[in-house]
């Protein structure tokens, strides 16, 4: 895990302080339509304020070491021995990459639980998406989503998983101590922006 650094740090502060410096903008708008340079002066005052005081604390913040290593060769290579032949599940047809999440197609495999199990050793470092269809009745493989879902559940926290229509993605841990600190982030400003905005219209009205 390495630190985020000033220079994002004051960045995403200033975001952040655009965002609350818009909202009680509009609020000072409604309140006193006619002066354009308060509007101004509340819209500047609060992404320097938050890149100024906040920035230097989000710099602290620790991110996981992103590594821009490929892993499409390793995962090949490792399920390689699962290869059933053309016209099946192959690991070279059945593998893609978008250069950091590795894509598992399952379809057309025998050894599912085989395949699964050796791709999560590879979890640690990068994220996997398994592609196991919707599991319905129309589905090529009904069986085949709930069949993964019970197994990954098994061997991986569900905090360190995302299941959406088609595919079951596993995050490596580092992925899941940072999403869990965004979520903190994003409840802390979610929770607190409708006071800030109480108290700026009880000031400004």
């Amino acid at each position: 895990m390495k630190r985020v650094g000033l220079g994002t740090g004051v960045q995403a502060a200033g975001v952040m302080g655009l965002y609350v410096g818009f909202s009680i903008t509009i609020v000072s708008a409604l309140t006193r339509p006619d002066e354009l340079l308060r509007h101004l002066q509340i819209f500047c005052f609060f992404p320097i304020t938050f890149a100024i005081i906040l920035g230097p604390l989000l710099a602290r913040r620790r991110v996981p070491n992103v590594t821009f290593v490929n892993p499409i060769e390793e995962a090949r290579a490792l399920l390689e021995s699962y290869n059933e032949g053309q016209g099946k599940w192959r690991a070279i047809s059945h593998i893609k990459s978008d250069g950091r999440t590795l894509r598992i197609d399952l379809n057309n495999l025998s050894n599912i639980r085989g395949v699964v199990k050796t791709a999560l050793t590879l979890s640690s470092q990068h994220p996997i998406r398994f592609i196991v269809g919707r599991g319905s009745k129309g589905s090529r493989n009904p069986k085949l989503r709930a069949h993964v879902l019970e197994y990954i559940e098994k061997e991986i926290p569900s905090t360190r998983m995302k299941r959406s229509t088609s595919s079951i993605e596993v995050y490596p841990p580092t992925m899941e101590q940072q999403q869990q600190k965004s979520n903190q982030v994003e409840r802390f400003v979610l929770y607190s922006l409708p006071i800030v905005l109480l108290l700026a219209w009880l000031e400004l009205r």
